[in-house]
């Protein structure tokens, strides 16, 4: 069973890496948090799905730092399905976990926004239906 470690360590690295060399763009803010997207490092479209990492910023949470995510995002189907996630803690400490997540997200909302940022320009916009 080594095949989850090394899926975990390889999307470790890939958040780390988007972390440095991020062009992180600002989406939205919504009450206490602040999403962006890493629209330096979009991988797609395939079948008309776009990889990118997304990043929220929690303001005022005493407890909950920021939160990146890798994020796939349909956009024919107007979805986004979330895989690797890394939560970074007030206190410093990093919680990493595998998720598979999937909302379709209503409009003038954050998640409606980061689709309409990722899709944009890249051939695979979809309907929105």
């Amino acid at each position: 069973m080594k095949y989850i470690p090394a899926v975990a360590a390889w999307a470790l690295l890939l958040l780390s890496s988007a972390h440095v060399r991020g062009e992180w763009v600002k989406i939205a803010e919504q009450g206490d948090k602040v999403y962006y997207i890493d629209a330096g490092n979009k991988v797609g479209p395939a079948g008309g799905k776009i990889k990118a990492m997304s990043r929220t910023v929690f303001t005022g949470n005493p407890k909950v730092k920021e939160k990146k995510a890798e994020e796939e995002y349909d956009c024919g189907a107007r979805s986004i399905r979330t895989g690797f996630v890394e939560v970074t803690l007030s206190t410093g400490k990093v919680v990493t976990q595998m998720l598979d997540e999937t909302e379709r997200p209503q409009p003038g909302t954050p998640g409606a926004m980061k689709l309409d940022v990722v899709c944009e320009g890249s051939g695979a916009k979809g309907n929105g239906k």
